[in-house]
């Protein structure tokens, strides 16, 4: 199975207290991969659930 390229638009989830520390940009640099590299996180706790990232990513 060839891996498939996606685009997961991150904008809507960046509002409100929580996750609106990730529009600054270099905080939002500082994404990276955790539990075998399904899911994404900042060090502050935000995350992205792999259900979240493949379902509402779309084909490139």
């Amino acid at each position: 199975m060839s891996p498939k390229i996606k685009i997961f638009d991150v904008l809507p989830y960046i509002s409100g207290t929580w996750y609106e520390e990730l529009r600054n940009k270099n905080y939002f640099k500082t994404v990276y991969l955790v539990s075998g590299g399904k899911e994404i996180a900042w060090e502050h706790g935000q995350d992205l659930a792999p259900h979240e990232l493949y379902e509402m990513s779309v084909n490139v």
